[in-house]
């Protein structure tokens, strides 16, 4: 068993979709905090893409532990977040246009940097959308060897069979992806 976290309606054959809300292709509803399925099957390979951003900073280092208990042994960790050092870097560039979060065409690093200030599905609040932590490879890298994980590398990916067979955000070069594998 594979299972995408945090999933909305991103779909990939041979994994399963768990998201807080009901929707297309959610299989399963649930707190991706808590992992309550787990016991009848243990994943092989979690994956979370722009997820953990969303959590409070003093709740991610539990969550990550969390995913490290329900992983098999030797099971992997896939995460994506927004990176932050590439976001200071096109900040730099061109301050003004990216701190213009009231244009829509320009709001892709205000985005990056804060999460969606537009409702996403059927939550007039938005709360849970909102990104409340920002990663750099070094901080994300130490939180998931803090976790028990190993071997992190971060990947690249230029294709959807490089991104697990998912064609979202972590294939855009803001994305900061990693892989990382539970020892056995």
């Amino acid at each position: 068993m594979k299972v995408n976290l945090g999933s909305n309606s991103t779909k990939s054959e041979g994994w399963l979709n768990l998201d807080l809300t009901p929707g297309k292709g959610v299989d399963l509803v649930g707190d991706s905090r808590y992992l309550w399925f787990v016991g009848e099957d243990i994943p092989e390979a979690i994956r979370a893409s722009h997820l953990l951003e969303h959590f409070p900073p003093c709740e991610i280092l539990s969550i990550l532990r969390t995913w490290h208990v329900a992983l098999k042994p030797g099971g992997t960790l896939i995460v994506g977040v927004p990176d932050f050092d590439y976001a200071l870097s096109e900040l730099k560039k061109e301050p003004m246009k990216h701190l213009s979060f009231w244009k829509d065409h320009e709001r892709l690093l205000f985005v990056t940097l804060y999460g969606s200030y537009y409702p996403f599905r059927d939550d007039p609040n938005n709360i849970p959308f909102r990104h409340q932590a920002v990663f750099t490879e070094e901080s994300l890298k130490a939180i998931l060897t803090d976790s028990g994980f190993i071997d992190i590398q971060r990947f690249y990916p230029k294709s959807v069979a490089e991104n697990h067979g998912f064609n979202d955000v972590m294939m855009l070069p803001l994305s900061l992806n990693v892989e990382c594998k539970k020892p056995l």
